[in-house]
């Protein structure tokens, strides 16, 4: 799952043929109503989904989160909100999982995993969830408060 707004098809190439080389499940991608119809064509080759949105990209990230929540309601499967223009896959995004055996170190399904390459970088380098209000409140959307409250001290990924 990842938002592509603004892209051209050299763009969509790299992130749907790399995904596709690792990885054959679902994908979804939600765009602006102007994408080019080149990346709508590559999108039904490969069996990704491509949802339009016609909203402004400034207004559009604010409620992306509440989105992805919506799109990924089915317990009974994972699912990954990940960068469009700057992914590349080596592998399948799900394999690190499917080495833990679908289980955390408590033994129960994970309900949210995160992942950081190396160390965060600029602007937020150095912060906490619990700093930065932003990224606080969309997991509070997402998850309730309950959960951005316990995750408070936990460094902030980009």
């Amino acid at each position: 799952l990842t938002v592509a707004f603004g892209y051209g098809l050299p763009e969509y190439r790299t992130f749907v043929l790399s995904l596709r080389r690792h990885y054959k499940g679902e994908t979804i991608i939600i765009s602006d109503a102007g994408a080019a119809s080149e990346a709508s064509q590559l999108c039904v080759a490969h069996n990704v989904t491509m949802l339009h949105v016609d909203m402004a990209p400034k207004l559009f990230r604010h409620t992306r989160f509440s989105r992805f929540a919506e799109l990924c309601h089915l317990p009974e499967h994972y699912c990954l909100s990940i960068d469009f223009r700057d992914s590349f896959f080596q592998a399948d995004p799900f394999s690190n999982i499917d080495l833990l055996g679908g289980r955390t170190e408590r033994g129960m399904p994970p309900d949210l995993l995160l992942s950081q390459e190396g160390v965060a970088t600029w602007p937020h380098s150095g912060y906490t969830l619990g700093e930065r209000w932003m990224q606080k409140s969309w997991v509070e959307q997402c998850f309730g408060k309950e959960t951005a409250a316990a995750m408070q001290a936990w460094p902030t990924i980009c």
